[in-house]
C-alpha cells in the first residue's frame, strides 16, 4: 500500500467514450467543456450527468468532492 498521500486524478484510457450533459456552461474542467447544457439539471441540484464507456486504464480520485459521484458497471 502506498504512503503517498491521495491527490485528485482522473486517468481513462484512449478508447474511453462519454456523453455528458451540464446543467450550465460555467465549470472550467476541459473534459466538461464540450457537452450541451440542460438547465433542468440544476433544478435538482445537478451539476453534470452522462454516460461513459470506459476502456483500461481508468482510474478517479477525488480528494475534496463537492458531490456525489456514482459509477455502475
Amino acid at each position: 500500500m502506498s504512503s503517498e498521500p491521495l491527490t485528485d486524478r482522473h486517468i481513462s484510457g484512449a478508447e474511453t467514450r462519454q456523453t455528458i450533459v451540464l446543467a450550465n456552461a460555467d465549470d472550467p474542467r476541459t473534459w466538461l467543456r464540450d457537452g450541451p447544457v440542460c438547465p433542468l439539471l440544476k433544478q435538482h441540484h445537478i451539476g453534470h450527468t452522462g454516460i461513459m464507456r470506459a476502456a483500461p486504464p481508468y482510474e478517479v480520485v477525488r480528494t475534496q468532492q463537492s458531490g456525489t459521484f456514482m459509477l455502475a458497471c
